[in-house]
């Protein structure tokens, strides 16, 4: 039996593993409309510190930074920032931290920048998550839920350590999206003010031919290359599914590890810039992401996670959901050496996703596989129950008295030992 044969029967038997967990599906949102602020004030503090003969000697500097949206064109933004700080630059030594000007800002594309402190609130959650655009990768740490007053006003916050490209920031956010307070090493962002809300009306589509689709999540079964076994083996599940659509084509994929570990969450933390997340949201349009469906199957050619995949022909594939006729596709990861194979079902769903390596330039070897389980969504969140815990007690029998198990055993062994004599004698 071929490796990858025996790997998908081990996963089939570890699925059955999972039937005591809830299951269920995803609820997916289409955000037809986001209101922002026009106008965010802020008080920044600049803080240079200064060891001289071991004594440290700290200055304080104070300015006021304004954020007034001048336009809005589909989901981008242009804001002119002004302030009271000199040249037109707030600066500390030679680090720049903005300058005065108009600036672009793209909200999907842009969560969260300097140049505009504002993150569309359907993408806030109360947990540790990444956030992954093309303009940016993201990791937010979450910290925890807060109170800040604001202009005399009492809000709810949430806070966050952040990654963002690299660069390493703190962040407490309102629930409508405004950044209430941000600290980048000297840097202090103090919200002071906000106000004339502006509502962007999206043109959100409603294409049924992608909509049935992402109105469901996907469940996989991951599979990598142990040279131990010289095998593929399961390590686990990959759950990916579709929280929000924006307007032209562009939505959320939220992808999920998912582990089974005693008495743990189903969701295995993932590292994004060195940083624990829970799940990864990918925000792009359909063609640029790793999705679990194509709207154009069979054709010669088609794009998947922003690259070009040729069509091979159609193969039958066996995976824990069932046997499919799909059509295979093949990308060149590096020329002679390695390539990655999808396969799609005939409606567009897919089923199959496998890392090949060339032995000899010819023999094709799997070292990576994502195998389809079914439209099953596990909540991340749920915790597995904990196998090594038994707390069960209760017999499935009545005890007996052991006194009493002991005469009656005595008695019906001097009753077969005289029924014996008897017979014994008789002959």
């Amino acid at each position: 039996m071929r490796p990858i044969t025996i790997a998908i029967l081990v996963v089939i038997i570890m699925w059955g593993i999972l039937t005591p967990l809830t299951v269920s599906q995803p609820n997916t949102t289409i955000v037809n409309n986001i209101s922002i602020p026009l106008s965010i004030t802020y008080i920044a503090k600049l803080i240079n510190s200064t060891t001289v003969a071991n004594k440290t000697i700290t200055h304080i500097y104070n300015y006021t930074l304004n954020y007034q949206v001048t336009k809005v064109v589909g989901t981008t933004v242009y804001v002119n920032i002004t302030g009271n700080f000199t040249n037109a630059t707030l600066k500390l030594g030679n680090t720049v931290y903005i300058k005065k000007g108009q600036y672009e800002v793209n909200l999907l594309y842009q969560p969260l920048t300097i140049y505009y402190p504002f993150i569309i609130p359907n993408l806030i959650y109360n947990t540790s998550y990444g956030i992954i655009t093309p303009n940016e990768t993201t990791a937010l740490t979450y910290k925890g839920k807060a109170y800040n007053i604001i202009a005399g006003n009492n809000y709810s916050v949430y806070n966050y350590s952040i990654n963002l490209n690299n660069y390493e920031i703190s962040a407490s956010v309102l629930k409508d999206g405004i950044i209430s307070q941000l600290e980048n090493g000297s840097l202090r962002l103090s919200l002071v003010s906000f106000s004339d809300f502006y509502n962007i009306t999206l043109n959100t589509s409603n294409n049924g031919d992608y909509m049935n689709f992402i109105s469901k999540s996907y469940l996989y079964a991951v599979l990598n290359y142990s040279t131990l076994s010289n095998s593929l083996i399961p390590e686990g599940y990959l759950q990916i599914n579709y929280p929000i659509v924006f307007n032209n084509d562009i939505i959320a994929t939220q992808v999920t590890q998912i582990q089974l570990r005693s008495g743990q969450q189903l969701a295995l933390p993932a590292s994004l810039l060195g940083n624990s997340v829970n799940f990864v949201l990918y925000i792009n349009e359909l063609q640029k992401m790793p999705i679990s469906f194509v709207l154009n199957v069979g054709t010669a050619n088609i794009t998947w996670n922003n690259n070009v995949y040729k069509l091979v022909g159609k193969t039958q594939v066996s995976t824990p959901a069932g046997t499919f006729t799909t059509y295979e596709y093949a990308h060149v990861l590096s020329q002679n050496q390695s390539e990655q194979l999808l396969y799609f079902s005939t409606n567009g769903t897919l089923v199959k996703e496998e890392v090949v390596e060339f032995i000899n330039l010819s023999t094709p070897f799997p070292v990576f596989s994502l195998n389809f389980v079914g439209n099953t969504y596990l909540n991340p969140f749920e915790t597995y129950h904990n196998v090594f815990n038994y707390s069960n007690t209760t017999l499935p029998f009545k005890v007996i008295n052991p006194n009493f198990s002991l005469t009656i055993s005595i008695v019906i062994t001097i009753i077969i030992v005289a029924v014996l004599v008897i017979l014994h004698k008789r002959e």
